[in-house]
């Protein structure tokens, strides 16, 4: 699953706040409220749920990525199942330039998201993380106005 998900290109990330400014790709009828797409390679969309993005009284933000996969993956760990989408969610210290994993779901084809395995709920660098920095990125940049909850 993760080799699938270097090297997104960012559709936006001009500094803005996130909701209703990240130009999307994906067509109005395949929208779902909350979720901004905020990247896309030729296999794989990246959104943002700008309804669940809270920043805690420190600065870390709990931002929920999605990633939609086309074709569908087949990941490496059980069940050989193929996938169309993985959720993460990640809390985000965009001042030390780190994230790490605090719950993953992945969905099967034709399913709903189910709980998944979290790889490492250690801190990782934004700059090498898995998923891509550029993610992470348009994150920090877009929380500016973000108040802690």
């Amino acid at each position: 699953m993760y080799a699938v998900v270097f090297g997104l290109l960012v559709v936006a990330g001009n500094g803005c706040g996130v909701a209703g400014v990240i130009p999307s790709a994906t067509p109005p009828e395949k929208r779902v409220p909350g979720w901004v797409e905020i990247a896309r390679t030729a296999t794989t969309t990246a959104f943002l749920d700008t309804a669940r993005l809270e920043r805690q009284a420190n600065g870390i933000v709990d931002a929920w990525f999605r990633l939609v996969y086309s074709p569908p993956i087949k990941p490496d760990f059980s069940p050989p199942v193929d996938y169309e989408a993985a959720e993460s969610r990640e809390q985000v210290d965009c001042a030390k330039d780190r994230t790490r994993e605090v719950e993953m779901r992945m969905q099967p084809v034709g399913g709903k998201p189910g709980p998944a395995k979290v790889p490492d709920r250690d801190w990782q660098p934004i700059a090498t993380h898995r998923m891509g920095a550029d993610l992470f990125r348009v994150l920090c940049r877009s929380i500016d106005g973000l108040r802690p909850r």
